[in-house]
């Protein structure tokens, strides 16, 4: 029988597995429909690494399939299916802030109408962000393409992969903490375009790439955890593309994704058997970037990497708890590595760069912990909306599914600026052990909220008013937390 990927026992073995690796992809994308599934399902299920994938646009240029959809809300419903996609395969989405005008038949009209820097800046961004090992563009840049806006992100792919190293260009980034980050290696997917319904076939030897500078992947590999190759499962993920008419019927077997190698930074082989030839896709690979290199570094990186391996050793699905304790000194090292930095002997960019990787990693060392100890918070108003100077009840709740031993708990509520909160007594009918109250007034100059990729458009992109970290994620955050 079939383990299902929902199955929580499941996803959390694949987050366990993902603690001690390091070397994250970014893979490059047009529109929210373009990614090689099969690709993101087997670097994230078999390898645990971060994979990201980026698309320039919302898709809402796309033709509708089912359902009224049109325009903007066309753009929020494919973001909608994007993250569904995401859950199944294990990859994350993530968006560029350019509006998709409709079918394009070439690049240039693409990058006029985008502004070539506009889109160079944003996959830098994106690069910033992620900090990958390695960048995966599905485009090339060339007329096999086809649509203009692939042939757009595939030129502005080479540009960005090396500017996004150089601290003097779009220096605005560092305002937000996107200071420079060097991938390792690019690499181009040699899919092509297609349409549905046409006549193609996928995942076939091709004999003409079966040469040195080009890697091939057999995404049909099964994956014991999930009860399907990977493939199915990046099939399956595929098809939440309803309104693009995705459906493919996922089937057992051999299936091959083929990669040019563009750039190699990293130690050369002459012919690649795997993606990660010649580096070191764990935490401790972060020692091998240039000016990131410190044997004070590394100690830290191997013993965090073996609190890692501990708490996968020692999970069981009917007790999780016991893979605690080893992910908590997981963090406390993750914090003492951190406070070290500024201490390296290494160059204050790198600092910054290294600070910001060692935050996500504490956040998701920290969130494997409290799902191994069934901690489970929940924030709750008594009203779904909220308008200007309105007053609202919030409760908040930590609950605890494995009786762990909490000493104590301090809530603190994440208000926007001008909003007025006030403690109070807890329901007695509702108390619980660790339960806060709270009276929250919003403030009379309160925006109403809308998708903050529409507010903030401006000549068919994003503002860069809005240029923090939270650009590009699929959704906004809630106002109240």
């Amino acid at each position: 029988m079939s383990i299902s990927l929902h199955q929580p026992h499941a996803n959390l073995i694949y987050q366990l597995r993902g603690l001690p690796m390091g070397g994250a992809v970014l893979h490059l994308c047009s529109h929210p429909d373009d990614e090689d599934v099969g690709m993101v399902a087997y670097l994230a299920r078999k390898l645990g690494v971060r994979v990201v994938c980026w698309s320039a646009t919302r898709g809402e240029g796309g033709q509708t399939r089912i359902g009224p959809y049109q325009g903007e809300a066309l753009g929020i419903y494919r973001t909608w299916e994007s993250q569904a996609a995401r859950e199944i395969d294990g990859g994350e989405a993530l968006f560029g802030p350019f509006v998709d005008f409709g079918f394009s038949k070439n690049g240039a009209e693409a990058l006029d109408k985008w502004g070539q820097e506009r889109l160079v800046r944003e996959i830098v961004r994106a690069i910033r962000f992620v900090q990958p090992q390695i960048v995966i563009g599905r485009w090339s840049g060339t007329e096999n393409d086809g649509h203009g806006h692939h042939q757009a992100v595939g030129q502005a792919t080479l540009e960005a992969f090396t500017a996004a190293s150089d601290p003097q260009q779009y220096p605005e980034l560092r305002a937000h903490g996107l200071v420079a980050w060097q991938p390792r290696k690019l690499y181009l997917s040699t899919m092509g375009d297609w349409q549905p319904g046409e006549d193609v076939e996928f995942g076939k030897i091709i004999p003409a790439f079966e040469r040195a500078g080009v890697v091939r992947l057999n995404t049909g590999e099964f994956d014991p955890i999930a009860g399907r190759t990977y493939q199915e499962q990046g099939w399956i993920a595929f098809n939440s593309h309803r309104s693009q008419a995705m459906g493919f019927s996922p089937e057992m077997g051999d299936f091959y994704y083929y990669y040019t190698l563009h750039t190699n930074l990293a130690s050369r082989s002459e012919r690649e058997t795997d993606l990660y030839d010649g580096l070191d896709a764990t935490l401790t690979g972060l020692s091998d970037y240039p000016g990131h290199g410190s044997d004070s570094l590394n100690h830290y990186l191997v013993q965090i990497k073996t609190k890692a391996a501990d708490a996968l050793a020692s999970f069981r699905p009917d007790t999780p708890a016991k893979a605690a304790k080893p992910l908590l000194e997981g963090v406390a090292l993750l914090r003492e590595c951190q406070a070290a930095l500024t201490g390296l002997p290494i160059h204050e960019e790198a600092q910054q760069a290294l600070h910001h990787y060692l935050d996500r990693k504490i956040t998701a060392f920290e969130t494997v912990a409290a799902q191994c100890l069934g901690l489970r918070l929940e924030c709750l108003t008594d009203d779904a909306h909220i308008t200007p100077g309105q007053p609202f009840h919030l409760s908040a709740r930590l609950w605890s599914n494995y009786q762990a031993t909490i000493d104590a708990v301090e809530f603190s509520p994440s208000l926007p600026e001008g909003w007025r909160v006030q403690e109070t007594p807890p329901n007695g009918a509702d108390q619980a052990s660790f339960q806060a109250e709270y009276q929250v007034t919003a403030a009379d100059t309160a925006q109403l909220v809308c998708p903050y990729w529409l507010a903030a458009r401006s000549h068919g992109s994003l503002s860069l008013s809005l240029a923090g970290r939270s650009v590009g994620r699929p959704t906004f955050r809630p106002a109240v937390g």
